[in-house]
């Protein structure tokens, strides 16, 4: 989601480039007006494709503290040629439960152009020492299957959709349908705009996010550390064990890169302790992108 900081000139090129085309980003501005989705005994809202939902909540995502009511519905999908975009269809049971089964129809423009796209079910997962609480992440190729969703509980959906090289530019509609068995809940028209412009062939890259640091905001993923023996006073490594803390770090994002994975962040103390290091660790080729954190 976010890019080369590298130096200057370059690393402002390369933000605006990911920023404008990495999945969930642009797409912000092309909300359409919200409308309610929402019925009496269900609560349902599209979001873009890096919104995290929680099991068993109706208004949180990502930490818990964004309430998803204040998001619109994401009922327009951008995207140029030769790119992936998508949504998720998150859906929350009020009522006694029931056995959910989504259709989602052609994606086809005014002459009968298709868009392709993909359908998944996203399944729930806990990740212990890390969150205690299940999050809808796992990417599961979806058929068709009945999904049971129980009282206080949700189910999400991810709609991928995947231009061509050659893809015809303009506005692509889908229907989304969602069934309580046989019995319609929700059906509504979504959108898919395609830009007059191709990404290069090159343009994927595979990132990791959440990996800690000594100054991470991701206190939370700490838990390979302390499985590693590092003890920690808080939030941080202690002073005893922040060296092999620091070695442990680099020895795993050695071993990310060398399998074609980019971390997410630098670690802060390249750059609170050697300069040089922070500087080889950005001009490192084979790092596609990275983020600073800032206080």
């Amino acid at each position: 989601m976010k890019t080369n900081k590298k130096l200057l000139s370059v690393a402002l090129a390369a933000v605006m480039l990911l920023l404008t085309f990495s999945a969930g980003l642009i797409p912000l501005a092309a909300y359409a007006a919200d409308s309610n989705f929402s019925g009496d005994d269900y609560y349902l809202k599209l979001l873009y494709p890096d919104m995290q939902v929680f099991q068993g909540s109706e208004l949180l995502a990502w930490s818990g503290s964004t309430n998803l009511t204040g998001y619109p519905n994401y009922t327009n999908v951008c995207l140029a040629r030769n790119e992936k975009e998508g949504y998720q269809i998150y859906f929350y049971e009020k009522g006694e439960g029931r056995d959910l089964r989504l259709e989602v129809s052609d994606y086809v423009n005014e002459n009968g152009d298709v868009l392709a796209h993909e359908v998944f079910s996203e399944a729930f997962f806990k990740v212990d020492k890390v969150i205690d609480r299940y999050t809808a992440d796992a990417l599961v190729p979806y058929s068709g299957e009945t999904v049971r969703v129980e009282n206080a509980e949700c189910a999400a959906f991810y709609v991928e959709l995947r231009s061509e090289k050659d893809q015809t530019p303009g506005v692509y509609t889908s229907t989304f349908t969602l069934y309580n068995g046989d019995e319609i809940v929700r059906s509504e028209t979504v959108t898919a705009t395609v830009w007059n412009f191709a990404l290069p062939e090159s343009h994927y890259s595979t990132l990791i996010g959440g990996l800690y640091n000594s100054n991470s905001g991701y206190s939370g993923t700490k838990g390979f550390l302390e499985a590693s023996g590092i003890r920690f006073n808080g939030g941080n490594p202690v002073e005893e064990d922040l060296a092999e803390a620091e070695r442990i770090l680099e020895g795993w994002q050695e071993f990310l890169l060398d399998h074609g994975v980019t971390t997410y962040e630098i670690p802060r103390w390249l750059i609170e302790t050697d300069e040089k290091a922070a500087e080889l660790t950005m001009a490192d080729t084979r790092r596609k992108g990275f983020a600073v954190p800032l206080y």
